[in-house]
Order: C-alpha cells, then structure tokens, then sequence
C-alpha cells in the first residue's frame, strides 16, 4: 500500500481475502492524536435472524354412552436462521493517522471460520421440534354431575444445527474440591472445582439431553345443584353445558368453558379462565386475568380483580 491511495486498504492476504468475502472495506478506528480526533471510517453491518413455524393439530372425538372422550395432538416444526453478518467484517484500530497510512494497526478483529480461515458470519441454521398430545374423558355420572379427567403429555426438543459442526456447548466437571495451581487466592469450593474439569465439547446433534416426562394431569367436574345452580371448576379443564335460566359459577385456573342458552346470571372467579355464554342478566367478575364474552344482550357488569375482561363477542 501507498500513502499517496490511503482508500484502497486492501494491503495483505488477511484483507485481500476479507474485502472478498465480506464485499467492502474494513471498520476502522483511531486512538486520539493530540487534538486531533477522528472518529472512524467504515460502514456497519446488520444481524440476520428468520424463523419459521410449522404446525399441525386435530381432535377426535367420540361419545360412548355417559363418556364423551377426546383425543388428540399437535406438532410445531421451528426453523430458525441466525447470521450476524457484522462479524465476519474486519475491524481496525490505529493509534494515529500515520499508522493508518503505513498500514500498521495495533487490533485486527474479525470472526473466521476455524475449520477454513476465511473470514464467516458461522450462520446458524437452528431447529428444533414442539410435541403436544392429550386424552380426556367427560364422564356424566348423574344429570347433574359430570366428571372430567384427562392427562397431557408436552415434548419442547432441544435445538440442534442443521449443519454438522456448528454445535458446541460447556459441560462442567465433577463438583468436588478444586486441584491447588499455585494461586493462594483460588477460593476452595466445588464451583471452582467444576469449572476446572469443565470440557467443551462439539455435538452434531442435540445441545442438551431430550427430556420426555413431561406429563399434566387434568381433572375437573361439572356440578347442577337443585334450583338450577351449575358449576365449572378445576384446571386446564374444556367444558360446554347448557344454561335454562340458571345461575353459573366458573372457578379454577386456565379452564376453557361455553356456555349455551340463558343465564339467570353468571359469575366467573380463579385465574386465566375462558368463558363463552350466549346471554346472561348479569356477569360479575372476579379473580385474575379471566376473559369473558357474552354473544348478547346487555346483562348488568360487575367487575372487580386484575386483569379481567369482559367483552360483547
């Protein structure tokens, strides 16, 4: 390079091969030099990141006499894309001007592909698979007792690199007391000693081990007391019942329930629950996060908690 073309700084192979492979010059910046200051040359670069979702469910479902049993399940395919193309972008830095015309940094930063050399974003091409399956049974014992049990079982896959190679992860060694290396200030616990054994180690496959023991129970009931009361409650519980002018109650946590017909009135309490009903005289909410709609009428609101909602659907 010539001090008389400071523009085209592509002196050496390490530069040659980065303004090849990244498309454009380097980062450049400069220490102060007495009062002159500059602040650098160079444009930056953006970070890539898309992702893909692919998913697919379905229910059965199949009425046995007093059962009304449901099956089913759901696949989610993640396809996910990370290339930061600003590190694969050489960055300089000089200590004055005169160095930057002589070609003379004191820092050359830049991500390279440790198999190759050349200068990489090391793009990463993530997936991983989500597996959700579930049986319940709606079991009506009496004409006013209904009992629901059901069991859910949730797989969330370790994600994994499309391309072999490109996976790594720490694995820390035994927690025991650490071995002296000479350091009178190396403090004596079993962290210091795991991080000593610690490996890294390359996987061509799963970064951590699968874990398939994730199952949720689901069990709820459904209760008609005499003079038309109903009531709805338990966790994780779907539940329709008709309503003929009586009063319904709706407890428990995360329950999905719709309501047919007119509601004398309707009182929804307990956490995240969902609840749908045709027509009501009056809807009073209580608890946290529970989300009612009414499809019609104008029943008489009463609201109380944090977070609920109640909307004309």
């Amino acid at each position: 390079m010539s001090v008389s073309d400071p523009a085209n700084f592509r002196e050496g192979a390490v530069e040659d091969k980065m303004s090849r492979q990244v498309g454009g010059g380097p980062q450049t910046t400069f220490n102060n030099t007495g009062g002159i200051q500059i602040n650098g040359l160079g444009i930056g670069s953006f970070n890539g990141f898309d992702q893909w979702t692919y998913a697919a469910k379905d229910v059965l479902t199949k009425v046995h006499g007093a059962h009304n049993l449901k099956m089913g399940g759901e696949f989610t395919r993640l396809l996910s894309v990370d290339a930061p193309f600003w590190a694969d972008r050489p960055s300089y830095t000089f200590n004055n001007i005169w160095d930057f015309l002589n070609d003379a940094p004191i820092t050359e930063n830049a991500q390279f592909d440790p198999a190759t050399g050349i200068p990489s974003a090391q793009r990463k091409d993530l997936r991983n698979n989500i597996i959700g399956l579930f049986v319940q049974d709606n079991y009506k014992v009496k004409p006013n007792l209904t009992i629901t049990v059901g069991l859910r079982w949730e797989y969330f896959g370790p994600p994994h690199n499309a391309q072999p190679g490109y996976d790594s992860n720490v694995y820390f060694g035994a927690f025991a007391s650490p071995t002296p290396n000479g350091n009178p200030f190396l403090p004596n616990t079993p962290m210091v000693g795991a991080i000593q054994g610690a490996t890294f180690i390359q996987k061509n496959s799963n970064l951590w081990n699968k874990d398939t023991n994730n199952f949720g129970p689901r069990v709820g009931f459904n209760w008609a007391t005499k003079g038309g009361n109903l009531s709805v409650a338990g966790i994780n519980v779907s539940r329709t019942i008709a309503c003929n002018d009586s009063s319904v109650s709706v407890s428990g946590v995360s329950n999905t329930v719709v309501i047919t017909g007119h509601c004398a009135s309707l009182s929804v309490s307990g956490v995240q629950n969902k609840v749908t009903v045709q027509a009501a005289d009056s809807i009073q909410a209580s608890g946290f996060n529970n989300e009612i709609t009414y499809l019609a009428g104008s029943p008489h609101i009463d609201q109380s908690g944090q977070g609920n909602a109640i909307q004309k659907g």
